[in-house]
C-alpha cells in the first residue's frame, strides 16, 4: 500500500495522493522552486508529476526529474517568470504493483459522502467496506467527462476523472491490469457544502 497525503480543500474536501503531497508554491526561479504542505516523500532524480497548478507562468502541469531540496521543497528544471500556488506533486511510475494491488486506502471515509478518482498512468477500479473488514467492488463510478451522466464504469482509465458516492468505512483503490499506476489522486468531499 502506498503511502498516502492529505489537502483540505474549502474546509470540507480532502485529496489523497500516492507519494506525493500538495503544493503550496512555485517560485520565479530557474529552476522553479516547488514547496509542498507537507514532506513529499521524493528523492533526487525521481520523475514527478505536477498537476492543477495554478496562476503560474508558464503553467508547469507536467512530467519533470526533481532535484530535491529539503522534505518540503524540491526544484523542476523550468523557467517559471510568474509563480503559482496549489495543486499537488506525485510520483510518477510510483507504484509497481501487480494486477489487483492496493494503490491508496484511505480509512475512516465514513466522514466523506462524494468521492472523484484519477490516475497519470494505469487502471483502477475501487473496492469499499461498510465495516472496514469486508470489500465489495464500488459500483456505480461515473465519468465526469461522459455526454452522457448515467453511463456507469466499474475500472477507470488514465487520465479521466470518475465520481461516485456513498458512505463507506475504507476504501481501496486497485489497481486494474498489469500497466503501472502512477499519479493516483482521490478527492474527498461532503456533498451540498462547499
Amino acid at each position: 500500500m502506498a503511502n498516502v497525503g492529505v489537502q483540505n480543500h474549502i474546509g470540507v474536501t480532502h485529496q489523497i495522493l500516492q507519494y506525493g503531497a500538495p503544493i503550496t508554491s512555485s517560485s520565479v526561479a530557474d529552476p522553479t522552486v516547488i514547496t509542498c504542505d507537507e514532506p513529499h516523500q521524493f528523492a533526487s532524480g525521481d520523475s514527478v508529476v505536477i498537476a492543477d497548478h495554478a496562476g503560474d507562468t508558464p503553467d508547469i502541469d507536467d512530467t519533470y526529474v526533481a532535484t530535491v531540496i529539503d522534505t518540503v521543497s524540491f526544484t523542476i528544471p523550468i523557467e517559471v517568470t510568474v509563480g503559482g500556488n496549489a495543486g499537488f506533486a506525485a510520483l510518477e511510475g510510483d507504484f509497481d504493483g501487480a494486477d489487483n494491488s492496493v494503490v491508496l486506502e484511505l480509512e475512516n471515509a465514513e466522514r466523506y459522502n462524494e468521492f472523484t478518482l484519477m490516475s497519470g498512468a494505469g487502471a483502477m477500479d475501487v473496492d469499499v467496506s461498510l465495516d472496514g473488514t469486508n470489500f465489495a467492488p464500488a459500483i456505480a463510478m461515473i465519468d465526469v467527462e461522459s455526454a452522457d451522466p448515467a453511463t456507469r464504469v466499474v475500472a477507470t482509465v488514465a487520465g479521466k476523472a470518475y465520481r461516485f458516492a456513498g458512505t463507506f468505512k475504507t476504501i481501496r483503490v486497485l489497481q486494474k491490469g498489469a500497466t503501472e499506476v502512477g499519479g493516483a489522486v482521490l478527492w474527498c468531499g461532503i456533498a451540498g457544502r462547499g
